[in-house]
């Protein structure tokens, strides 16, 4: 990759349930680098909004004030990143199903519809002297992007391997695909390979609630990494070291089955990468060695912990400047 004649500012932004967090990014010597730290900006909770159930004057307006609250800290957070001034490329990772036109959600398991969410945000941000060299072309699944960031980063994880996954926990589960070399879109994988969300745990649960912060949370009746030594925290993570080997040797044979070869690596990242790699769910950590040798899974070497915390507002300017490019992965 090489930066476009003309560009200013590489900027990816990661949208999402808690917060929006951009990243400048800039080419280093070993693949892309953020250049700082990423500027975030964390929503105001909007309590007693459910995004399954939109109907009622009550619930739209609350998804109106949630919706306001996504667009006006993707704007504060890219105006951070960018700085005023003519020239950036943006590229925007965002949860949910898009619209048919790409540039906006029409559903998110963790947030409001936003039809117009580009247009609405390119509006913001001219308005505060950020001029994009070009109109995005659409919003980007913030699980490719995970990706596409681990791909392209320098030290990311998916760069030394032909085939890998990777599962980020957050407020929900990221999850991204590396096969032969390139990252792929996992919508290109639909009725062959279900998500983590849709993928049925126990007691009701998704994989995405066991594995999810979110979840992790919910289950332990506070923060999770706070609870590691109580008696409840360590069943809740005792029990996601089983989830999480379970994922990980359904999606070995998955990746297996599409004919591609063996799954080389599978990468947990984001929080729960970060909060794994530090040691702050150590009863979790210290089950998954057993729980993948269980599954007939290598104990070490297999599953390793990202953290590039970065990786989807890296991926989301990768993915830009890709197009830029005229499409190169």
């Amino acid at each position: 990759m090489s930066a476009p004649v003309g560009l200013r500012a590489l900027v990816g932004l990661d949208g999402g349930a808690t917060s929006a967090k951009a990243c400048r990014v800039r080419l280093g010597a070993g693949g892309l680098l953020a250049d700082g730290p990423p500027v975030e900006v964390v929503h105001v909770r909007r309590d007693g909004f459910e995004p399954e159930g939109h109907d009622g004057d009550a619930a739209a307006a609350r998804e109106r004030e949630l919706a306001e609250a996504w667009l006006d800290g993707a704007a504060r957070a890219v105006v951070g990143a960018a700085g005023s001034g003519a020239g950036v490329l943006l590229g925007v990772a965002m949860p949910g199903r898009k619209t048919a036109d790409g540039r906006g959600i029409d559903w998110a398991r963790h947030g409001p519809r936003i039809p117009d969410l580009l247009g609405d945000l390119e509006r913001r941000l001219r308005a505060a002297g950020v001029e994009l060299v070009a109109p995005a072309r659409g919003l980007y699944s913030d699980g490719d992007c995970c990706g596409w960031g681990e791909h392209h980063a320098e030290g990311g994880l998916f760069g030394d391997v032909r085939n890998a996954w990777y599962a980020g926990g957050g407020t929900g589960l990221a999850e991204a695909l590396q096969l032969d070399g390139r990252p792929l879109e996992l919508d290109s994988l639909a009725g062959r390979v279900d998500r983590a969300w849709q993928l049925d745990w126990r007691d009701g649960a998704t994989c995405e609630d066991a594995l999810s912060l979110r979840g992790l949370n919910a289950r332990a009746g506070g923060a999770v990494e706070q609870l590691a030594d109580t008696p409840r925290g360590r069943e809740v993570l005792l029990e996601a070291a089983g989830a999480l080997a379970d994922l990980a040797a359904r999606r070995a044979r998955e990746i297996q089955a599409l004919g591609a070869g063996p799954l080389e690596r599978f990468v947990v990242g984001q929080r729960l990468g970060q909060l794994l790699a530090a040691g702050r769910l150590e009863p979790m950590r210290a089950a998954l060695a057993d729980a993948l040798a269980a599954r007939g899974l290598p104990r070490e070497g297999w599953l390793v912990l990202s953290r590039l915390r970065e990786a989807p507002a890296i991926g989301a300017a990768a993915r830009a400047l890709a197009e830029r490019e005229g499409g190169r992965a």
